[in-house]
């Protein structure tokens, strides 16, 4: 993004890109979470996890769901960043 607003002056469409990238990144996080949950939580499970979460200490049953969740969405975050890393790295040389 540096070398395109040096090379052209343009700051709108690099501050647009970056705004519209970052969302993206957020949704699919967001999704990848909570449909981790519902799969490991399954529908039930994800009911009380939910209602838990609102109302009242969450039950210990579903402890390893949340976990599972964690390293789900963790895995997806830290492959995202690799990947990002990597293509920067490929287009920087």
């Amino acid at each position: 993004m540096n070398q395109y607003e040096k090379q052209t002056g343009n700051f709108e469409n690099s501050y647009f890109t970056t705004y519209y990238l970052t969302s993206a990144s957020a949704f699919f996080t967001q999704v990848i979470m909570w449909l981790s949950l519902l799969l490991f939580g399954h529908f039930v499970g994800f009911n009380k996890i939910i209602t838990a979460l609102s109302q009242k200490p969450i039950a210990t049953g579903f402890i390893w769901a949340i976990d599972m969740t964690h390293i789900i969405l963790a895995t997806f975050m830290i492959v995202l960043a690799g990947g990002v890393w990597c293509y920067s790295k490929k287009y920087n040389n």
